[in-house]
C-alpha cells in the first residue's frame, strides 16, 4: 500500500494517510480543512480526516483515473461525473 504525507495546517505532527495502491496524483482539503480527497493511479478516490488521516471513504471501481475534483460544500464532493454526499 502506497503512503503519503500531507502537511496539515496548525497540525503537529505530520499526518500519514495510507491506503491507495499506487501514486496520489491529487489532493485537495475541504473547505473548512476537516478532510482531504486524494485521487490514485489505482483508480480510487479516498476521503480522510485531516487531523487523524483516518480514511473516511473509498470510491473505487471506476473505468479510468480520477483525477478532478472539487468541494461544493463542506459536504459535498464533485468528481467528474459523480456527486458524492459526504
Amino acid at each position: 500500500m502506497a503512503s503519503t504525507n500531507f502537511a496539515t495546517s496548525g497540525v503537529e505532527p505530520e499526518v500519514t494517510f495510507t491506503g491507495h495502491a499506487g501514486d496520489v496524483r491529487h489532493a485537495r482539503f475541504s473547505p473548512d480543512g476537516s478532510r482531504v480527497v486524494s485521487s490514485s493511479w489505482d483508480q480510487t478516490a479516498r476521503v480522510w480526516e485531516a487531523a487523524t488521516g483516518r480514511p473516511l471513504l473509498v470510491l473505487a471501481g471506476a473505468a479510468a483515473q480520477l483525477y478532478r475534483f472539487s468541494w461544493y460544500a463542506e459536504s459535498q464532493l464533485h468528481l467528474g461525473a459523480y456527486t458524492v454526499d459526504i
